[in-house]
């Protein structure tokens, strides 16, 4: 039995006329900066799973806008999401995708 090496999901994804990035590669999706540990610090005030799982989801989907500037539907084919579901992120997030748009 072979084994397959072990990839990154989006490092192979392609970007339709992009200017900015020919496809998404982990080094785009770095996992947010921990803050500092401290002794002192109190882990109540840290946050929860869901509002880091929120906050990462909402960076990738601006990335994601910034790179496409503002193109929704190559911006969910970067995501490998469909339009959709990219949309439903947008209200969830109140992210207007015309922000992104270059001009």
């Amino acid at each position: 039995m072979r084994a397959e090496a072990e990839t990154f999901p989006g490092e192979n994804i392609k970007m339709a006329e992009s200017e900015e990035i020919d496809y998404l590669h982990p080094a785009h999706l770095a996992w947010p900066q921990a803050p500092p540990r401290s002794s002192e610090s109190n882990p109540a005030e840290s946050l929860s799973l869901f509002e880091a799982v929120d906050a990462y989801e909402k960076d990738l989907i601006c990335r994601a806008l910034r790179s496409t500037r503002g193109n929704r539907n190559r911006a969910a084919k970067l995501l490998r999401v469909s339009e959709r579901a990219l949309a439903y992120k947008l209200r969830k997030h109140e992210i207007d995708h015309a922000d992104f748009r270059a001009g």
